[in-house]
């Protein structure tokens, strides 16, 4: 049985209820916010806005460690880009992170692509896509690490968002009216 072609494709898709039960309108403004004060270039990150329909959505991406060397340095370092989706409603507000996309940016390895070393889309799969299974020098069980750690480096950051998000979003906006 191949492993690799289990799994769904990774989300994770939360809605929460704020402390304060702020409006559609105020809950917007910080979620907003938040994405300004999240992402190093907000402009960039956010593509898609529309204050009446409460939705915020965009694409940003995490930074990982690739596979750690015998010198102790990590090799294959990437990037994961997804899409974030922030729908706000009276109370309520949903979140949700898709499309986790890896592409391999660096290796330390001058005679290997590192093309050979890009996950693509991330799945819940427990072994990492076919093609990289077979396409590079790595044995089976290291890409299978290799694609394990890329996933929990997501999860980490994903649940550091997931957290400031939900303190963000429960964080009235102060009005500079003095």
């Amino acid at each position: 049985k191949d492993e690799s072609t289990e799994g769904e494709p990774l989300v994770y898709d939360t809605v929460v209820y704020v402390k304060d039960s702020a409006s559609k309108a105020e809950l917007f403004t910080r979620a907003r916010k938040w994405m300004a004060a999240s992402f190093n270039n907000s402009k960039k990150v956010i593509q898609y806005e529309n204050k009446d329909l409460g939705e915020i959505s965009g694409d940003a991406n995490i930074r990982t460690l690739g596979i750690k060397s015998p010198l102790g340095e990590y090799e294959y370092n990437g990037v994961v880009a997804f899409y974030i989706t922030i729908q706000v409603k009276d109370g309520r507000y949903k979140l949700t992170i898709k499309n986790f996309d890896h592409k391999c940016t660096e290796q330390s390895n001058p005679h290997v692509a590192s093309g050979n070393f890009t996950l693509g889309l991330l799945s819940t799969a427990p072994a990492p896509p076919k093609y990289m299974l077979k396409d590079s020098w790595l044995s089976h069980k290291k890409k299978v690490k290799y694609w394990q750690f890329v996933k929990e480096q997501v999860d980490d950051n994903v649940t550091l968002l997931m957290s400031s998000l939900e303190k963000g979003m429960n964080a009235p906006t102060v009005s500079d009216d003095w």
